[in-house]
């Protein structure tokens, strides 16, 4: 819910920065200061602990290869989510003619739809359901993503037509869809934690798993509006929501596959006193 209300804030801050600094200001500021900020949470974790537990550190807790793989998943949501958020706005504008004020409002109204999901996402996770949404939630992002431009592979659908509605349409479920990927990979993580030996119910614990997946937060988010700036400059906007949607099969195939090992060679992703989702 507190990222809902970053998004529904963003906006603003975005215009305010863009004022003082141009359009990269916005991207350079922001991006750093999550950056800086997650490599203080990687780092910065209670010392407070016994000899015994001396190595369940950080560096220990990302050799796990269920963390490593929840860190590039959370590393191209942020990469995939700060690209399209980076072009879109331009492109309703020049597509369009949309005015910077409706912009604000459709960004305002699609972090709403983020913030209203959140809730009953975080009960489907308390009750079990951690992998099974976010699947789910990458394939459906997998057709928003060639749908929102549309992408020029689509042309014998669209015939190179741009759609307003469709693509505010798009935008705003694909932040439903964002619930979905987002909410559940920490609840995952700290159960692979737990499972290799990682204290249960431990600050220390929270700690590392919110610093670990919050540095790929970071990172994906400095490379994100990069990367769509680079692809826009060289084709177009509908041309990056392509790569997107190609990225999304990436990281799609990788957690497929991820859980597919698990379950072939027995391993558990859960604690036994929690239920199995794969």
């Amino acid at each position: 819910m507190i990222q809902g209300g970053g998004y529904a804030a963003g906006p603003a801050l975005g215009a305010a920065l863009q004022q003082i600094g141009g359009y990269s200001c916005m991207f350079w500021t922001l991006g750093g200061l999550i950056g800086i900020s997650c490599l203080l949470q990687i780092f910065i974790v209670s010392t407070n602990v016994s000899e015994k537990k001396q190595s369940n550190s950080s560096i220990a807790m990302i050799k796990i290869p269920g963390v490593l793989v929840l860190t590039f998943h959370c590393f191209m949501l942020k990469v995939v989510g700060n690209s399209r958020s980076a072009g879109l706005s331009n492109f309703l504008s020049v597509s369009f003619g949309t005015s910077p004020g409706i912009i604000g409002l459709l960004f305002g109204c699609c972090a709403t739809l983020y913030l209203i999901g959140c809730p009953p996402m975080a009960k489907l996770v308390n009750k079990g359901y951690v992998y099974s949404p976010m699947v789910i939630g990458w394939v459906i992002t997998v057709f928003f993503d060639l749908l929102m431009g549309p992408s020029p592979l689509l042309n014998f659908i669209f015939h190179g037509q741009k759609y307003f509605e469709l693509t505010v349409m798009i935008r705003s479920l694909c932040m439903l869809s964002l619930v979905a990927i987002y909410v559940p990979p920490f609840q995952a993580a700290i159960n692979i934690a737990v499972v290799n030996g990682h204290e249960k119910d431990s600050i220390q614990t929270y700690g590392m798993v919110t610093g670990l997946l919050n540095g790929g937060l970071g990172l994906g988010a400095m490379v994100g509006p990069i990367m769509s700036g680079a692809v826009t400059d060289a084709t177009d906007f509908t041309w990056t929501l392509t790569v997107l949607s190609f990225l999304d099969m990436l990281i799609l195939s990788v957690l497929v596959v991820y859980l597919i090992w698990m379950k072939i060679t027995k391993q558990p992703i859960k604690p036994e006193t929690v239920k199995q989702d794969t």
